[in-house]
């Protein structure tokens, strides 16, 4: 789930386990997420607006041959400059 992926990537950052830990939340980290249309990951909205993330992103995808979810390159281009450029209003 994208939840577990963001808390994990937040304890690292807020170094959980050593002597200089933080308490910052994970809105402190991540304001954007992106996930791929159509992908195996189960995208819990209300859990990560909980965690203060509300700006989730489906960028177009595609499945490879193997049966593997990934992102269409153009659409994963223009998904990263519309974020950057993304004022937060």
């Amino acid at each position: 789930m994208h939840t577990d992926v963001v808390e994990a990537v937040c304890l690292m950052l807020n170094r959980q386990h050593t002597r200089t830990a933080l308490d910052h939340p994970p809105s402190a980290y991540v304001h954007t997420l992106l996930v791929p249309e159509r992908g195996a990951i189960e995208v819990d909205l209300q859990r990560l607006a909980s965690l203060g993330i509300d700006n989730v992103v489906t960028v177009a995808s595609h499945h490879n041959a193997e049966g593997e979810c990934m992102y269409d390159a153009d659409a994963l281009v223009a998904t990263i400059a519309s974020v950057l450029n993304y004022s937060g209003d």
